[in-house]
Parts: C-alpha cells; structure tokens; sequence
C-alpha cells in the first residue's frame, strides 16, 4: 500500500521555513560578492592574487550516505558543483549545490533522491606547493524526496524541504597550472520524516571528488 503524503510532509515543517529562507538569502549574497569582486580581474591572466580573490569552479562526483530516521540508511550517487573565492592563501568563501539519486530504496520501485545548496566558509590549515587542505562549514537547505517504510507495512512517499548545515575537510592537489583535483568529505545534517510522521533530524555522509578550475593562478 502506497500513500502519497507530499503535501503533508511539506506542512508539517512549515516553521522550518523562516530558518530556509534566510539561508538562501546567504547563498545569494556570498555568490553576488564572488562574482562582483572578482569581474574587474576575470579577464587578466595570469592574475595577481594580492589584487583581488581567485575564483574557481568546479564539477565532480558525489556520493552519499543517507540516514531515514528510525528506519536505516540508503546509498545515493550523483553531482556536485561549485563556484569559490580564496581571498588569501588561507581563507575563502564558497557556493556549492550537490544532486543525489538512487532507486530501488527498501525493495520498493520508487526513486529517493538529495538536493543540497549551501554556502559559507574555507579555511586553509595547510596549503604546500603539492597539496592543500582545507576545512569548511557550509549553511543552507536541501530538498529531499524519498519512501518511508511504515510499521504496519505501508511505505510513505515523502518530500521534505528543510534548512540544513554541513561540516567537512579535504584535500586538493595540482594537476595543472589552472586545474585542481579536489577530494572531500563532510557531514551533512538535515531533516526528514519517520515512520510516525514526524520531522527528525537526519544525519549524512557525503564524499565528493571534483576537478577545480580556477580562474588566475592557483593558489599556493
């Protein structure tokens, strides 16, 4: 027995809405101030990093590691993208938004899938000529639809939109002069239904490798 209770799942964290919003509000603004601060020096290459922030992009492969409260724990695979600034070798800002998707979850033919868009802070403990690394704390939301196994047998189909939050490290090495392969992981936290229908808070693994392409010279 399936029952769609989209509409109710979006109801019930209605007061989480307000948290949402504002987060969003940041992403907006850190991604305004990349790009306006960094347009006068796109254009110049090679950049000098003492005159503005080095910005870059990046795409790559994410994996996570999903927890449906009080039920168990499914496997997604996807994207994540990003645009940052390092505005010294230590410090930077970044915006980042990840996809995941599997299908198949708890036997029943249904997809469940995470969407991620957070943005805040990176800093960089270590940065060598060979390696670099970095710890970063990220606000924002994520859009999660997925089932919800019952007691009684029955599966919810459920879609959730919550604030969330994100801590995490990694590691980045040159491949090239403009190129940077970056591995991280980081613990995302957002919300999600149980199986009595109430909001939890949901715990998530993710791993992500990406190729960076900076903009200017990379920093090291």
């Amino acid at each position: 027995m399936l029952e769609d209770i989209n509409v109710r799942a979006i109801a019930e964290i209605l007061d989480m809405t307000g948290i949402t919003l504002p987060t969003f509000g940041i992403v907006v603004i850190l991604l305004s101030e990349i790009l306006f601060a960094s347009s006068p020096c796109v254009a110049q290459e090679p950049r000098v990093a003492a005159k503005g922030p080095v910005v870059s992009v990046s795409i790559g492969y994410a994996y996570l590691n999903s927890e449906i409260p009080s039920v168990g724990r499914i496997s997604e695979n996807g994207v994540a993208t990003g645009i940052a600034a390092d505005f010294t070798d230590r410090f930077g800002i970044k915006v980042e938004s990840s996809y995941t998707r599997t299908y198949g979850a708890f036997g029943l033919p249904r997809h469940s899938d995470v969407l991620a868009v957070m943005a805040g802070p990176v800093i960089y403990p270590v940065r060598r000529h060979r390696f670099a690394m970095y710890a970063e704390g990220l606000v924002g939301g994520t859009r999660i639809e997925g089932v919800v196994p019952e007691n009684n047998g029955s599966y919810l189909l459920v879609e959730v939109k919550s604030s969330a939050w994100a801590v995490g490290a990694g590691v980045e090495t040159p491949l090239t002069r403009s190129t940077v392969l970056r591995t991280g992981v980081d613990y995302l936290r957002a919300s999600y239904l149980t199986p009595a229908r109430l909001v939890s808070g949901q715990g998530n693994a993710r791993v992500t490798v990406s190729l960076v392409y900076t903009f200017g010279k990379v920093r090291r």
